[in-house]
């Protein structure tokens, strides 16, 4: 599976300029090696610039260098992570 940096780069970028009126760009893709299913929630650390995706289908939290725009680790074992109730 791979992932575009639609929202991730939106998140810095507001951060950043303190402004949303810029329009996105797609800058890179990262390969989510062994991703299978459906990915959902995510959450940006802006000062280590890294992104972390919860993939569903996987059970796993997937950690993204959004510098180098690679795949850093996937850390197994996260049985908890369940569909947003709305």
């Amino acid at each position: 599976m791979r992932i575009e940096l639609w929202v991730p780069i939106l998140a810095l970028a507001i951060i950043r300029s303190g402004s949303a009126q810029e329009p996105l760009v797609l800058l890179a893709t990262i390969d989510l090696p062994g991703v299978q299913g459906r990915i959902d929630h995510l959450a940006v650390d802006p000062d280590s610039q890294r992104a972390f995706v919860a993939a569903l289908g996987n059970n796993t939290v997937e950690v993204l260098d959004l510098r180098a725009n690679t795949h850093v680790k996937s850390l197994a074992g996260s049985t908890n992570l369940k569909e947003s109730q709305r």
